[in-house]
Formats: C-alpha cells, structure tokens, sequence
C-alpha cells in the first residue's frame, strides 16, 4: 500500500492547508473528464481519493501512517460535523446502511446547510439514486468549497456517472445507434426476417 502524504506529494509534516491544496491539484488534474475518459486517469483519481481520506482519518485519530494499518472510509469526524453535531446520529444511521432512516430523519431538519445537503446526497446514493445524489452533492460544495470531504464525494460520483456513460456505450452503443437510426434498423429487421424465409411477414 502506497504512503498516502507520497500519493498527494507532501510531507507528513505538512499542514492541513497543504495537504488540502496538493489534493486539489492533483484532483484537477487527473480528473478523468479532463483528460479524455482515460482508464489511467480513473485510476489515478482513486488513488488520489484513497490517500487523502486515509490523511483526514489519521489526523483524526491522531494516529500516524502504517502500511498494515490502511484504512477507508468516509464516517470519520470532519471540520463540517465538529461544527454541527446535531448531524452525528445522521451519520450513524448512514455508517449502518439506514439509508431511508437517514433521509426521513433530515427531510424533518430546518438546519439545511451544507452538512445537510451532504448527508442528503450520502442517502440518496445508497438508495441507488445517483442523479439526485449528485445535484445535492454539488449543492454541498457550492455551500462550504473549501470542505474536502464533500469535494471528494463529489469527484467519486462525477466518476461514477463518467464510468456509467463510457459503460453504455460499451455494452448499449448498437441499440442506441439504431434507435437513432429507424430506417436503418427497419431496414435491417426486414433484411434478417428475408434471409429466414418470412419476408411476407416483416412490416416497419
């Protein structure tokens, strides 16, 4: 496992503002819209991700790194939740996969600051609601943009829906094309359905 202050280039001495920065930077730069959907760049993106949470949950506990002792994850304190503490049961339910439980508990919440929203877009993810979790993620990092931890959540999703796209035109690039294409495909029905000897029965 690699050194995580050596993925982000810093030294472990470094401040929490440096170490914020050299992951920005490198988020910038390796994020995989920038630099043509690149599997590389994927990959790189994670490992710049992984690296930073393991930082923040260091810190945290005030431990120091070990390679036998690499751990992730996203449940930890942050400068966000030290701030408001009346959503650490919110992230309980959230760390126990209580996804429904979570969204109710906020939807009766009149605090909807950027915590909320993060914590809201954390819900809908685990419900399989990526869209939706996106935009509150997004509304997240527009509240507090200098918060890591949802800027990284953030990435993570816009890779996902990256992945997702380059995943359809992998598997769904061929009926995609002939739904674009009627003609074509009515073409190509009557085609196979004469070469199996029922033309007369083909219709577009």
């Amino acid at each position: 496992m690699n050194d995580p202050y050596q993925v982000l280039g810093v030294s472990p001495n470094a401040t929490d503002a440096e170490v914020k920065a050299a992951y920005r930077r490198l988020a910038k730069e390796y994020h995989p819209d920038r630099n043509g959907g690149s599997a590389e760049a994927e990959k790189k993106m994670m490992q710049i991700n992984d690296a930073y949470t393991q930082i923040v949950e260091m810190r945290k506990n005030g431990s120091s790194y070990s390679y036998g002792g690499y751990s992730q994850g996203w449940g930890g304190s942050s400068q966000a939740q030290q701030q408001a503490p009346e959503f650490s049961h919110i992230r309980q339910m959230l760390q126990q996969y209580k996804w429904q439980e979570a969204l109710q508990a906020l939807e009766t919440m009149e605090n909807r600051n950027a915590e909320w929203y993060y914590l809201y877009a954390r819900g809908r993810q685990g419900l399989g609601d990526d869209i939706a979790a996106l935009n509150f993620a997004r509304q997240a990092v527009n509240m507090d943009p200098n918060n890591l931890e949802y800027y990284s959540f953030l990435q993570q999703l816009t890779m996902g829906g990256q992945q997702y796209r380059q995943q359809s035109v992998s598997f769904g690039g061929i009926q995609d094309f002939l739904c674009r294409n009627p003609f074509l495909s009515c073409l190509l029905f009557n085609l196979c359905c004469g070469g199996c000897g029922g033309a007369r029965f083909c219709c577009c």
